[in-house]
């Protein structure tokens, strides 16, 4: 019977790699970026004239005073004017009646952590990192995936498929050879 072949530096590092940009994406989702990303998207399928006003309605979301009289706002709600355009005036109301988005409302500014949630933090500190008493989580069967971040986040409710999704939605990359089980043993992790 032959022996599996050990993990090479170069899968380490692909490994590695993969937590950096889950990490990465992590920060950019807390940053005007995502927003913007999502309007260029928005705006692919759009007319010149409706792409122009939703470049308006971005910007005066992110001004400290909203000001009407900025070029090329007027130009905008003139034209919105002419077209009878009311559902643009509906959104017009709606940004203008919000509190203006500051850099303080982005938690990146604060220096807080990036990752909402304790299982993503987990995830990502945890999958190509021995830490805590634990080996890289990318050793680990997906039941065993399961028995740990149940034991460590102290809950229950974490399902294997549940946690190979949230691997797959963060970009973290596999390993699948030398696969660990892992079991509770008297409130003991064990691993073989």
């Amino acid at each position: 019977m032959s022996k599996a072949k050990p993990i090479t530096p170069a899968e380490l590092a692909e490994i590695k790699k993969s937590v950096t940009v889950a990490e990465g994406n992590q920060w950019i989702g807390l940053t005007a970026i995502k927003d913007l990303n999502k309007l260029r998207r928005k705006q692919a399928k759009l007319s010149p004239e409706k792409r122009r006003q939703e470049d308006m309605l971005f910007s005066l979301r992110y001004m400290l005073e909203k000001s009407l009289v900025a070029p090329p706002i007027p130009e905008v709600i003139a034209k919105a004017v002419e077209a009878n355009d009311l559902t643009f005036f509906i959104r017009l109301g709606a940004t203008l009646s919000g509190d203006p988005i500051r850099a303080e409302d982005y938690p990146v500014e604060k220096g807080e952590t990036p990752f909402r949630d304790k299982l993503i933090r987990f995830l990502l500190t945890h999958w190509a990192e021995a830490r805590d008493g634990l080996p890289e989580l990318f050793y680990l069967y997906p039941k065993g995936l399961e028995v740990v971040c149940n034991h460590c986040l102290g809950v229950n409710h974490l399902k294997a498929d549940a946690l190979i999704k949230q691997r797959q939605r963060l970009g973290l990359k596999p390993f699948k050879r030398q696969k660990l089980k892992a079991v509770l043993v008297g409130g003991k992790l064990q691993f073989s």
